[in-house]
């Protein structure tokens, strides 16, 4: 089953971490709790555990926001969006 945020009803366009990864250009890099965000010929979500590339902002944000929301523990809207606003600190 599939998590549920403030973002799906919002728009993701509003969500700081989207904003951050639309924004990148060739050469700009960005962590966020401890992964590395580039975008080099693709987009990239380096970590200590993988290193995924993806063709388009969107797809790299719902990885990176997944890999957050697990990061952060499973407790509800609130949880998910503390763990976003941390990441991006």
């Amino acid at each position: 089953m599939q998590n549920t945020n403030i973002f799906d009803f919002l728009g993701v366009e509003t969500d700081l971490i989207y904003q951050k990864i639309a924004a990148l250009k060739t050469g700009d890099v960005f962590q966020a709790d401890n992964i590395i965000v580039r975008l080099e010929k693709y987009y990239e979500i380096e970590s200590d555990y993988e290193h995924e590339l993806f063709y388009n902002a969107m797809s790299c944000y719902q990885y990176l926001s997944d890999l957050l929301v697990k990061r952060g523990g499973n407790n509800g809207e609130q949880k998910t969006q503390e763990s976003k606003s941390k990441a991006l600190a």
